[in-house]
């Protein structure tokens, strides 16, 4: 804090690099000198007005309020900077209580720092403090007793150090985290979004196809011949023996019959078969939809769940990537592993680490569309629950493996560093632990994964949600 009132002297902010700079380049210059008159500190022992005056000047240079109270907390002395601060004068402190400097405080808060301070060489106390135009700010204060007089019983030390700007930089810092973790969960929703899309797209292009098999079956040429053939026995309704006997129409009419009857059959069992086939297509639109639907939502509260359930849909979310650039998954885990946590989260890491790997696959060229591989493996561990997700990508170089975790870190064209960075977040909040594994480029990588069995809920003996 700066001020200009007459009498009192500014504080100055300074880059402390740059001064430690200029002071050593001066030291350097050859007509620098050093100051004369020091005395060695053995012969430099000050008298007691020295020491009063050594006393004052260090008092009042202090950039932290200092208040001396009585155990009563009847204030007795300030600092300049008390005075700054709570914009009041010395004698106005001295008509207050220093109770009445931080908010919601009483005399039982004087007992409690004086009962701490029996056992403790100093309390320390967050708190927002009173300043004369009714405005307050945070502010940690540091008290610790001490004696004024050599007859004195003992006296209060406050150390007020206001924290406003702390505060608004931690807050800031915090609301920046949350945007970015806001920015993540939705760059995360539309990967997820896009990878719908395309399975919503392919599926869709598979129930055209089927609308049209069934449309052409029905439109065959089988219906017509019937047509026809019941207009001739409509015709010869009189004499129809004579005609089917007789008439080499009639004859033929009965072969058409039978033709009729089996492409008719045949029709049949082709619609049957693609109208089961469209039911199965428009059951597995609805369960991708409902999918993308159920990890869109925050999903902030803990369930039970099986791992492989887990695993399944996070690689439905990924079918079109990994049918795409002809990707094997193969999966081994128990299906009776099963644990409590946030599902939405553990599925959004294990969609990015997927994702991660397809990515790793395709930009490797020395290796056949047929031979890119990934393995999902859930076990169990000393109490935890283990989960790895393996590649022979193109591997992670030594020094990247610390790193890739880290917010904005990418190694792809265009890659926004959100994916892994988020991942890492979501782990670290429901309770785990991951880390990267790679014998360096070509040779794939693997990440590790470690998760409680149970959620926050259940340890404290509640059922989970």
């Amino acid at each position: 804090m700066s001020s200009n009132e007459p009498g009192k002297r500014e504080t100055v902010r300074i880059d402390i690099k740059k001064a430690t700079e200029n002071v050593r380049d001066l030291l350097k210059t050859p007509s620098r000198k050093p100051r004369s008159g020091l005395v060695p500190v053995t012969e430099a022992i000050p008298d007691e007005q020295e020491s009063n005056r050594l006393f004052t000047e260090l008092f009042e240079s202090v950039y932290d309020a200092i208040l001396f109270t009585g155990l009563d907390g009847r204030i007795l002395r300030t600092n300049e900077r008390a005075q700054e601060l709570f914009l009041l004068s010395s004698e106005e402190f001295g008509h207050l209580q220093v109770t009445d400097l931080f908010s919601g405080a009483d005399t039982g808060m004087l007992e409690w720092i004086s009962m701490k301070l029996e056992n403790k060489r100093r309390v320390f106390i967050e708190c927002h403090c009173n300043r004369k135009d009714s405005m307050t700010f945070p502010a940690e204060v540091t008290v610790n007793s001490i004696h004024l007089t050599a007859a004195s019983k003992g006296e209060l030390c406050f150390y007020i150090r206001n924290v406003t700007v702390r505060k608004k930089t931690e807050n800031a810092l915090q609301e920046a985290q949350g945007n970015l973790l806001n920015a993540a969960h939705k760059a995360g929703m539309a990967e997820i979004a896009t990878g719908v899309l395309h399975d919503v797209g392919n599926v869709l292009n598979s129930i055209n196809v089927s609308c049209e098999l069934i449309s052409s079956n029905v439109r065959g040429p089988a219906l017509g011949a019937l047509g026809k053939v019941n207009g001739l026995l409509n015709e010869h309704a009189g004499d129809l023996t004579d005609f089917l006997t007789d008439d080499p129409k009639g004859s033929k009419t009965l072969e058409v019959l039978g033709f009729t009857e089996a492409a008719l059959s045949e029709e049949r069992d082709t619609i049957l078969e693609e109208t089961d086939r469209l039911m199965r297509k428009v059951g597995l639109l609805r369960e991708v939809i409902g999918t993308q639907q159920d990890y869109a939502r925050p999903g902030l509260f803990y369930q039970k769940v099986a791992l492989r359930d887990v695993i399944s849909d996070a690689l439905a979310l990924n079918q079109t990537r990994l049918s795409n650039h002809v990707i094997a998954v193969t999966v081994d885990c128990p299906e009776d592993i099963t644990l409590t946590t946030q599902k939405t989260k553990l599925v959004y890491i294990l969609i990015n680490l997927v994702q991660n790997a397809v990515d790793a696959l395709k930009a490797r060229d020395d290796v056949d569309p047929g031979e890119r591989r990934v393995r999902i493996v859930g076990s169990r561990a000393d109490g935890d629950i283990a989960l790895e997700i393996r590649d022979n990508g193109i591997g992670i170089p030594a020094e990247n493996l610390t790193t890739i975790f880290n917010h904005g870190f990418t190694t792809k064209p265009g890659g926004h560093g959100f994916g892994l960075h988020t991942c890492a977040n979501f782990i670290k909040e429901i309770g785990g632990e991951i880390c990267a594994e790679s014998a360096g480029a070509g040779e794939g990588s693997t990440f590790l994964i470690r998760l409680p069995v149970v959620g926050p809920n259940e340890k404290d003996g509640q059922n989970a949600e």
